[in-house]
């Protein structure tokens, strides 16, 4: 995930650890130049903490479960426990019905009556005072109790982009016919969270904008990154229209880099030499 706060004003960053569920954490997080602006802080843990109450079988879509209380749609949880010896897998609730909940993909396993389900998720609200300055290429480094690292890319920022940048009409507007075979098991949130995080990695370091230019400006070509990314699942009949597409996608994302003014200094104007856009000359006299 590409994360960002804002300048002077915070934001709340997560990581998920997908083979364990963490019962602590703490969270060091340093701006692009490796200066520590948090160290080791105490993470805040996904606390869900239950187990299924009845058998689920592999393909299925739905987990029973002795408790709901604190699911939450849209999150990941791990269903077995760290040192069993039944399989383990990450699974997304697509919503929630009493103790019941379905999931975005069905299951890869068979998971057995009284298995444990819980969250594994941690986050950190970042203070005003700890993104006191403008950085990209930071990080933070999440420390379990147990077990490995993670480590996920921060920026700080004047202006952020939205982490929920498109939705099904954009993908709708660029592809409304494909949208009948789309595949009915794609985790939706997901996937559009990782076309915007592709669409900002194409625009590139502070490319990435995050400026005043507006997010409809990003809509277009991040919806064609959406079925970019599903090229080769759409199978051979759609390979020239992505062909086609994919072209489409470098017009915009040269014509955003190199036509629009972008504030990539972040001083929060778009006159200065460091800003794209646009060409500076400098003329003195001898």
């Amino acid at each position: 995930m590409i994360q960002a706060v804002v300048k002077n004003r915070g934001g709340t960053i997560e990581t998920y650890f997908l083979d364990r569920r963490p019962v602590s954490c703490t969270v060091s997080l340093y701006n692009g130049e490796g200066s520590v602006k948090v160290d080791a802080a105490t993470a805040t843990v996904d606390t869900v903490n239950t187990t299924l109450s009845g058998a689920a079988a592999r393909g299925a879509f739905t987990l029973s479960l002795a408790s709901a209380a604190g699911v939450v749609v849209g999150r990941r949880y791990l269903v077995g426990a760290t040192d069993s010896t039944e399989p383990r897998e990450v699974v997304t609730v697509k919503s929630i019905a009493s103790t019941t909940a379905t999931l975005w993909a069905p299951l890869h396993y068979a998971h057995s009556s009284g298995v444990s389900f819980g969250g594994t998720r941690c986050t950190y609200a970042v203070s005003s005072s700890q993104a006191d300055v403008l950085w990209w290429d930071g990080y933070a480094d999440w420390t379990p109790d147990s077990g490995e690292v993670v480590t996920e890319v921060v920026d700080c920022v004047l202006r952020k982009i939205p982490e929920n940048l498109i939705d099904e009409t954009d993908i709708r507007d660029v592809l409304p016919k494909a949208m009948k075979i789309l595949d009915a098991e794609v985790d939706m949130p997901a996937a559009l969270r990782s076309a915007r995080d592709e669409f900002l990695r194409r625009l590139g370091g502070r490319n990435r904008a995050y400026c005043a230019l507006g997010a409809d400006h990003f809509r277009q070509p991040c919806a064609l990154v959406f079925w970019l990314q599903r090229r080769y699942a759409l199978g051979d009949e759609w390979m020239a229209m992505m062909d086609l597409m994919d072209k489409e996608l470098d017009v915009l994302v040269q014509k955003i880099q190199s036509e629009i003014p972008f504030d990539n200094d972040q001083d929060g104007v778009t006159t200065s030499q460091n800003d794209g856009g646009f060409t500076v000359i400098k003329l003195s006299r001898v």
